[in-house]
């Protein structure tokens, strides 16, 4: 819509822009809070694996070499930690 707006040089109504953009307060709060509740129930292994890789920034490698295990072990960890968070995520929803 915007891209069909410039080309036309039409104006873009701002409240529907906006509407689109802003997420509601509430909801971002039950989200987190939903996360947390998620977060808990994931084992404390892939909850290790899953903050060294998001949090930390760790590539393969380097969550190889913290974890103690090949680049092969690191990503199938990451893998089963994924699923560990999505599996409790769903749970919550």
């Amino acid at each position: 819509m915007l891209a069909n707006a410039h080309r036309k040089n039409e104006p873009i109504p701002t409240d529907f822009v906006l509407s689109e953009v802003e997420p509601d307060c509430a909801d971002e709060v039950i989200t987190n809070d939903q996360l947390s509740r998620a977060w808990k129930l994931v084992p404390d292994k892939d909850r290790e694996v899953l903050r060294l890789a998001a949090w930390e920034g760790l590539n393969g490698k380097e969550l190889a070499q913290a974890l103690g295990i090949s680049e092969g072990g690191a990503g199938a960890a990451l893998s089963r930690a994924r699923a560990s968070l999505r599996k409790a995520w769903e749970q919550q929803n």
